[in-house]
């Protein structure tokens, strides 16, 4: 049954500061789901909000919107509308040997303390989900996790969908990079006997500089091309693809690379894409699909999403083999690295300012010059 939830309405909280760019006000949100870190000389700022509450008909695991960088907004919206998984031959799911799955109930891991209802800090317990337990449940807090690392702050939250725990994380760090993560795992059930694949599928509305006439460019191994309608892509064994967002008149860049532990879509008609970029649409916020395979085919046309409002979709896929007895013992994890630039020209990853970044090819990062 399809579910409608409210977004809630949060209290006062959180530091307001001054950021390396007045093009753009802060987050709007209050309470504890606002995010100014670290406490002194914030880089980030953002706002969350719980799985139970996040857009539906299936939910979003953590919803981050409000993104800002030193000052500087990244991104307006962003979760993953779209989880599902799909079975080898004589597994579960019924005739298609699938499942559509949801990312809105929640399911209480360990963590304290909790100074309020759905969120806790983790100082005193430290997270643990049922990747530190395969195949049981434990702990009882349900919300959202946010723990300061030092180096990172990171957000968790565990649900549930049948037999599976689908642990949603975001990790922000000082250098400017974003991990948006799925740790996927299961109780003890006879379906995880069967080889399946898990797939989720992060939207993104990026509106660099608080300014939603933005552009994306895909990046190969000598050379970026800029994109000027809607298209999706599809990637192969040995290469993994990587964007690279813009503002026409601002030095605010956002990468976003797939890595190698997020798969590919080639040969897999189920999975079908692994990027897509659209024309931003009020009422193309999750799939059009009433199965359980994605289909954002019918968003698909010739609208030009060159300097202008645009949203982008990130694949990932991580294959479960089959655990003799239903007795689950893996945890996988994937997500792509965001990368954030304010300068025009900066080192890539590893410190060498001759390269932006590098491209995933035959097994190797093979690097590029800066266009």
């Amino acid at each position: 049954m399809r579910r409608l939830f409210a977004h809630a309405t949060f209290a006062v909280f959180g530091l307001l500061f001054l950021g390396a760019s007045a093009l753009s006000a802060m987050p709007t949100c209050t309470g504890v789901n606002r995010v100014t870190w670290p406490t002194v000389g914030p880089i980030w700022d953002f706002c969350w909000t719980r799985p139970s509450a996040t857009m539906q008909p299936d939910g979003e695991g953590i919803r981050i919107t409000q993104v800002f960088y030193k000052g500087r907004q990244i991104w307006k919206d962003g979760g993953m509308p779209v989880l599902n998984v799909k079975y080898a031959p004589g597994g579960c799911g019924g005739g298609g040997l699938c499942f559509r799955d949801w990312f809105d109930s929640e399911r209480s891991f360990a963590c304290a303390p909790v100074p309020s209802a759905g969120y806790c800090t983790g100082t005193t317990t430290p997270v643990a989900t049922v990747c530190n337990h395969p195949g049981t449940d434990a702990g009882s807090f349900a919300g959202v996790a946010v723990v300061d690392k030092g180096t990172s702050v990171k957000l968790t939250s565990q649900t549930q969908a049948g037999w599976y725990r689908y642990i949603s994380t975001w990790e922000f760090f000082s250098d400017g990079r974003v991990i948006p993560g799925m740790d996927i795992t299961a109780v003890n059930n006879s379906c995880v006997a069967f080889t399946h694949r898990h797939h989720g599928y992060w939207r993104f509305d990026f509106d660099l500089d608080a300014s939603p006439n933005n552009f994306v460019e895909s990046i190969g191994p000598t050379e970026s091309t800029r994109i000027t309608t809607e298209r999706t892509w599809i990637d192969k064994v040995n290469e993994r693809s990587r964007w690279r967002f813009g503002r026409q008149g601002s030095s605010t860049r956002a990468y976003l690379i797939r890595e190698s532990k997020d798969g590919y879509s080639d040969g897999d008609t189920f999975g079908k894409i692994d990027g897509a970029v659209l024309a931003y649409k009020s009422n193309e916020l999750h799939d059009s699909s009433s199965g359980c395979d994605i289909n954002i085919a019918p968003y698909l046309t010739t609208e030009s999403v060159n300097n202008t409002d645009l949203v982008f979709w990130i694949h990932s896929v991580a294959d479960h083999i089959g655990e003799p007895g239903g007795i689950a013992a893996d945890c996988s994890v994937f997500g792509p690295t965001i990368k954030i630039r304010t300068a025009a020209v900066a080192a890539d990853f590893n410190g060498d300012a001759t390269s932006e970044v590098k491209l995933y090819r035959n097994g190797t990062w093979v690097p590029f010059a800066v266009p």
